[in-house]
């Protein structure tokens, strides 16, 4: 018995031990009770009175889109002990806040302000009389301070008395403004006929502002009107837009641009698109011909056209005559496919001097006078001197050596001059009046009756050779 004991206050000494130093836990999920074995929320404490109810609960709070914050209800445990008073953080906040209560009761009528820094107390708020202006039916001195209504608003008239002229020596805050409307479609809406808003002043002018910070502005200076950005805003663009759509851009250094949001680099203006001048258009010059539509001035490149095979057309009544074109090293000047009966005439000192017709042929001398010769692809109006010709000939008159060429005899030959008054082959000079010396013909004739000469003289030779050695 003695010893059973002994172990028995062991291990009571010992569990007792244990429970004194042991600390609280608490579960790592669920609900959280004290007073209650039965938690109706995260932390739940239970009043002591005899009435049952929960008397403070620290719970999350849930919205309908699921999203959480904290929140600690204060019950009522004299009743049923569901309802309650709760204070609740927001969704969000800027940072962190710990509002610090005031030491006292504070005075009726007080309300908590704070001093930026979370520190709590009570203030008087200023207040003075109450007056509603809406139904002034005739002037009124109104020298006392004016308190919004309920909803924050303030009678100054109304649709059925309205005041016909307001002045304000000062400045004025207003959420929402209409003037001459009921129904504003911004902060500010201004309706009316003609005339709707009207500025008045020296260089009166709209400031435009971002953040506090100015953009840009309207202004009236003289009897000029100003649009600009200003001139720390080194970015701003100015831009002109129609049906919502941005078209002409001014950039911050002066850099127009049409159609094209980015400036072209080292030109003032640069226009994406097409471009239609109804009149005169100067160049490099203040003074147009009066004669021309374009008037270009410069020194060494005036004009510069680049691209694929660029060239400029010309064009009669709508209708494409002819071209000026760049086709890879070569220049080409023409007549179009369609232009059937143009020709490319060359002119100096105002008069034609030469073409090329529309089949190729040309023609050196005044074309309005002189016809291109018929089968000739060049034909020329006087005389022509050159340092060397080459005509191309095929065949050549050397088949006069042929051994099967039949050289006529010295009496056949006779005969046919007598006949013909001129060699065989050869045109006559009627033909040669009347049509032209065709040169590179003429030329083989020629030789060919050369080679029948020579022949006719070998022959001559051989008959005296064969003569001396008789007579010998």
């Amino acid at each position: 018995m003695t010893s059973i004991s002994k172990l028995s206050v062991a291990v009571i000494c010992c569990f007792s031990a244990l429970s004194l130093t042991a600390q609280n836990t608490f579960p790592g999920t669920g609900a959280v009770g004290i007073g209650t074995v039965t938690p109706q929320s995260a932390l739940d404490i239970f009043t002591s009175d005899t009435l049952e109810g929960n008397a403070l609960q620290i719970n999350p709070y849930f919205n309908a889109a699921g999203q959480a914050t904290g929140e600690i209800r204060f019950l009522e445990t004299t009743f049923s002990g569901t309802d309650y008073i709760a204070f609740k953080a927001p969704l969000s906040l800027a940072a962190s806040v710990t509002y610090t209560l005031p030491n006292n009761a504070g005075l009726s009528g007080q309300l908590l302000a704070t001093d930026g820094f979370g520190n709590l107390s009570w203030a008087t708020p200023a207040k003075g009389a109450n007056k509603k202006l809406s139904n002034l039916q005739s002037p009124t001195a109104i020298n006392q301070a004016l308190l919004p209504n309920a909803d924050n608003s303030l009678d100054l008239g109304s649709i059925a008395l309205s005041w016909n002229d307001i002045y304000a020596d000062g400045r004025g805050y207003f959420g929402t403004m209409a003037i001459g409307t009921t129904t504003p479609d911004a902060e500010l809406t201004v309706s009316g006929t003609d005339e709707v808003l009207t500025l008045e002043g020296t260089n009166p002018y709209i400031q435009f502002e971002n953040a506090g910070i100015d953009k840009g502005y309207l202004r009236s200076t003289g009897d000029d009107i100003l649009l600009s950005t200003n001139i720390f805003n080194t970015t701003g663009v100015l831009a002109f837009a129609t049906k919502s759509i941005e078209r002409m851009y001014i950039h911050p250094d002066g850099e127009v641009t049409i159609n094209n949001f980015l400036p072209y680099v080292g030109y003032k203006l640069g226009v994406n698109g097409d471009v239609h001048i109804s009149s005169q258009l100067t160049i490099g010059t203040t003074t147009a011909d009066a004669s021309a539509q374009l008037t270009m001035s410069g020194t060494d490149d005036v004009m510069v056209i680049d691209g694929t095979a660029p060239y400029i057309t010309m064009k009669d009544a709508g209708t494409e005559v002819g071209f000026l074109q760049a086709s890879g090293n070569d220049l080409k000047i023409g007549t179009f496919t369609l232009n059937d009966n143009g020709r490319l005439i060359f002119r100096t000192n105002g008069f034609d001097r030469g073409m090329v017709d529309q089949n190729g042929n040309f023609l050196i001398g005044n074309p309005n006078s002189v016809t291109a010769a018929t089968g000739f692809k060049l034909s020329v109006d006087g005389k022509v001197m050159c340092e060397e010709l080459r005509v191309e000939m095929s065949p050549w008159a050397d088949y006069v050596f042929d051994d099967n060429y039949q050289l006529m005899s010295f009496d056949e030959l006779e005969a046919f001059i007598a006949a013909n008054n001129h060699l065989p082959g050869i045109p006559s000079a009627t033909i040669i009046e009347s049509e032209g010396l065709d040169v590179g013909n003429m030329q083989a004739k020629m030789m060919e009756k050369i080679e029948e000469l020579t022949l006719h003289i070998i022959q001559l030779n051989n008959r005296i050779e064969e003569l001396e050695s008789v007579n010998h």
